[in-house]
């Protein structure tokens, strides 16, 4: 993991706040948001380290894309969410994009599970992920046998993403600045 550039810093902290905030409202992530971000994320990266920099943040958006494409594929995660990961690697860059992801992914779990006890459905969500692996390794779409678990239904319990992913922008930005000292 390796300290970003001021500049992109804030372009990565601006993007996790504002697309934080429209998730929370309208549960959606605004296109013109992540069409920044990514123009941030490769401008500011060219900036740094001239075409090394743009290989870094094209790996970097190509790997936030391919690691939630899969997700977005098995309606597990919204077209915004695939968009805005993808940015964030184009700031982030690879590998940089990878420490994130796993922040991002451990809070994730983390906050899932507080939020279902406090909404009620521990049981049943451990019950779809057995559902889910099932299916999976069957080669079917979870979301074919049980709507409720595409994010596109309206009686799935979903949590804002952009949120999670703003304290793993927070948390992976600390951490950096930490190792660098």
């Amino acid at each position: 993991m390796t300290r970003l550039p001021l500049y992109l810093e804030y372009s990565l902290i601006v993007l996790a706040l504002v697309t934080s905030v429209t998730d929370i409202r309208t549960r959606r992530i605004p296109n013109w948001a992540v069409v920044a971000g990514f123009a941030a994320g490769i401008l500011g990266n060219v900036y740094a380290s001239g075409w090394l920099g743009l290989r870094t943040a094209l790996l970097g958006f190509l790997c936030g894309f391919a690691l939630y494409l899969p997700l977005y594929l098995l309606q597990g995660r919204g077209g915004g969410d695939l968009k805005l990961m993808a940015a964030m690697g184009a700031i982030t860059g690879y590998p940089n994009f990878l420490f994130l992801f796993l922040l991002t992914s451990i809070l994730g779990g983390i906050f899932a599970v507080g939020y279902l006890l406090v909404r009620g459905g521990l049981e049943r969500a451990l019950s779809n992920v057995v559902y889910i692996v099932k299916e999976l390794l069957l080669f079917r779409p979870p979301s074919l046998g049980r709507p409720e678990l595409s994010v596109e239904n309206a009686k799935a319990l979903t949590m804002p993403h952009a949120v999670v992913a703003a304290i793993g922008v927070l948390l992976f930005l600390t951490l950096a600045r930490l190792a660098r000292n």
